[in-house]
């Protein structure tokens, strides 16, 4: 009997579990009032000798990696908080030798990107601090398809041109992680949930950030 009810009681937990998860997935996108951009910044974020990726998620191609490996000497600086202070969801851009564009963002407990797409651009997503939750749809646009990630300080992800997901600072402390995109973006596509299905909402072009 008391093997009977934990049983039930775990299975209970785990629906619970995923019915919380499933929330966050299909949350709504952030206003853009909540997302500002940081300008004016002087420091040299320019590396000549990138440091090297410990731990990567998959094995990426040769540009990715390399992305992956100045993310990865981007995050270890010192002065992140300095660049992008945590008050909202704040970001500003990097220079690099490269034909990418790249962002330094800053994420406050909470905070979180909404559905959306890179319009043909591929990339990486690299976290510096903290812990970021990346639900995304490999293949698919229903509820059942979401795919749930959980990225660490120091590991990233490299994404390919079709991607679309949803990133979320789902705990306490605050995180900051590294985005570069190849070729430049011309812009990204917003996405909402209607019923299960995830269906287009509109476009951003680049410049509105």
């Amino acid at each position: 009997m008391l093997a009977s009810s934990i049983w039930l009681f775990l299975r209970w937990l785990g629906w619970v579990v995923r019915r919380a998860r499933s929330v966050v997935a299909r949350a709504a996108p952030i206003p853009c009032l909540l997302c500002r951009k940081t300008a004016n910044v002087t420091t040299d974020l320019t590396f000549t000798s990138p440091a090297r990726l410990d731990a990567p998620d998959s094995g990426p191609g040769p540009v990715s990696g390399a992305m992956l490996r100045w993310a990865a000497a981007v995050s270890t600086r010192t002065d992140l908080a300095e660049l992008v202070p945590i008050h909202e969801r704040s970001w500003i851009a990097l220079p690099t030798a490269h034909d990418w564009d790249a962002w330094l963002i800053g994420w406050p407990a909470g905070s979180q990107t909404g559905w959306h797409d890179h319009q043909g651009s591929a990339g990486v997503l690299y976290v510096a601090r903290g812990t970021l939750t990346e639900f995304s749809l490999p293949g698919g646009i229903t509820s059942t398809d979401v795919r749930t990630r959980w990225i660490d300080a120091t590991r990233g992800r490299a994404f390919g041109p079709n991607h679309i997901h949803h990133v979320v600072n789902e705990y306490d402390e605050p995180a900051y992680s590294i985005h570069i995109y190849a070729p430049r973006l011309r812009g990204m596509t917003r996405y909402a949930w209607q019923g299960d299905v995830l269906v287009s909402t509109g476009s951003e072009p680049a410049g509105r950030w």
